[in-house]
């Protein structure tokens, strides 16, 4: 009676190494994206002065001149927050397999460069893992882009 409970082990779906190697990538890659949206916390606490460091008024930023209470300040410190969310999203969409993760993730890096670009020194990191995102999301869009074309030959040869 316990046989027929079990399924059997050639009814089980097989995932390879490959599989497991392509769903390790995209948590570790989620798992930047949301760690990453939580970083730009910070810019936006330095906009404000609720943050111990003083990056906005030391001079190694693009927007040292400006009044750091200004409303220009607010609305980029607000701006900051900005790809908070939508690394979640990217993150999520990413971990659940959905085909729309990349534009999101796109989204939050370009607003996420600029932001990073306008505080150049304490934003030097960031700076970096921006173009490590826009790197892996080409290097993704190439791959995808041969894989279909790959399976798009390899269908139209078993159709003739």
């Amino acid at each position: 009676m316990t046989d027929s409970i079990q399924p059997q082990a050639d009814t089980l779906p097989h995932r390879g190494a490959e599989w497991w190697v392509a769903r390790a990538i995209a948590v570790l890659a989620a798992l930047l994206f949301v760690q990453h949206g939580v970083v730009h916390f910070m810019g936006f606490a330095c906009t404000f002065g609720l943050a111990g460091s003083d990056a906005v008024n030391d001079g190694y930023t693009l927007v040292a001149a400006l009044d750091p209470d200004g409303w220009t300040m607010h609305a980029l410190g607000v701006a900051w927050l900005l790809p908070s969310p939508l690394y979640l999203v990217a993150s999520a969409g990413l971990v659940l397999r959905r085909n729309w993760w990349q534009a999101w993730a796109l989204a939050a890096t370009v607003v996420s460069l600029a932001l990073c670009i306008l505080w150049l020194q304490p934003a030097a990191v960031g700076i970096a893992v921006d173009i490590t995102i826009l790197v892996g999301l080409a290097v993704y869009v190439v791959l995808a882009h041969r894989s279909a074309s790959c399976t798009a030959r390899s269908s139209r040869r078993r159709t003739r």
